[in-house]
């Protein structure tokens, strides 16, 4: 009888125990997942590199790993990356796998590692219990809500309209990555996952000075034309009223010489003479103007190219035009 008993009971405390274990791997089925994944990914020597260029503390590369992170030329990227985004995509986390878009340009070295890290952070948002994604939430929300950089500003308008939902989300990966101060607590949450994060904001901040180096260059010369037009407006406004003075007094002169006015002529030639020569000089300074004006135009329009082809670099839709 004790015996019957005794194998009761070991079967209801098996049955409990199977029982709980189960109730354990429902609840924690994101955690044995990644287990699973891990225990069979061995990365490559490319994306190892990433996760050691990036400073990765562990818990991040192992989020890294098991997003099973693809560097990809422009075709396969495009089709593992399709989006309807405005902005240009540099890399995407989709049905919890990374993809990073393989930019060659070697101004941008450095970008695919903020960009890989970027992504290895909406991995851990994405599993983040809904009281931690409130938590971060609200010690993302003072620096977004006093934002003042114009490109992140028109980022969170951008998000706002597009995925109203994801603001936080992207806020999250965009300023862990690219924001080299941070509030205290913010700095401390992000050291879960770099060891030095401002190596990451390094890498952002490098070649996001290559845009804002040839910005400022446009904007200098939008500057100088801007003041040299109204100049040379002025100038051909004048040259004009002067022509049609200096008309006028030459068919004053005209008429005297006409009528034999000999004295009336000969009073009139000197003003005349000055005027036309005052006439002239403001000719070449307004044709000067327009040499500088023009030159300017010349040299911000290539600069224009040189920056859209900046951004053609990086762009993995921009396909160049092949020869026929």
């Amino acid at each position: 009888m004790k015996n019957n008993f005794g194998k009761a009971t070991l079967k209801f405390v098996f049955v409990v125990v199977v029982m709980l274990a189960a109730a354990w791997v429902v609840v924690n089925r994101q955690a044995v997942v990644d287990w699973a994944r891990l225990l069979a990914y061995t990365p490559s020597a490319e994306v190892k590199a990433l996760a050691d260029n990036t400073q990765l503390e562990q818990k991040a590369r192992d989020l890294f790993y098991v997003s099973d992170p693809q560097v990809q030329d422009s075709t396969t990227f495009n089709a593992s990356c399709s989006s309807n985004e405005q902005t240009i995509v540099l890399g995407c986390y989709k049905a919890q796998r990374i993809y990073l878009y393989n930019i060659k340009d070697e101004r941008f070295n450095g970008i695919k590692e903020v960009t890989a890290a970027h992504e290895m952070l909406h991995a851990a948002y994405e599993r983040m219990s809904d009281d931690e994604k409130q938590r971060v939430n609200d010690l993302l929300k003072p620096l977004v809500e006093n934002m003042k950089d114009p490109r992140l500003l028109e980022l969170v308008e951008l998000y706002n309209k597009t995925e109203p939902g994801e603001l936080y989300n992207e806020m999250h990966s965009i300023l862990g990555t690219e924001a080299a101060d941070l509030t205290p607590e913010l700095e401390t949450y992000y050291k879960q996952y770099f060891k030095d994060r401002s190596v990451v904001t390094r890498y952002a901040g490098q070649y996001q000075a290559i845009f804002t180096e040839s910005k400022n260059k446009i904007d200098e010369y939008d500057r100088q034309l801007s003041q040299l037009k109204p100049q040379i407006d002025q100038n051909n406004s004048t040259l004009q009223r002067m022509q049609d003075e200096l008309a006028s007094q030459s068919n004053q002169l005209s008429q005297y010489r006409s009528r034999n006015q000999i004295q009336q002529y000969n009073q009139l030639v000197p003003s005349y003479n000055a005027e036309v020569a005052e006439f002239n000089a403001l000719i070449e300074t307004t044709r000067g103007l327009v040499s500088t004006y023009n030159k300017l135009v010349e040299e911000r329009n290539n600069q224009v190219a040189a920056q859209t082809n900046l951004y053609d670099s990086i762009n993995s839709n921009y396909q160049p035009a092949t020869k026929n």
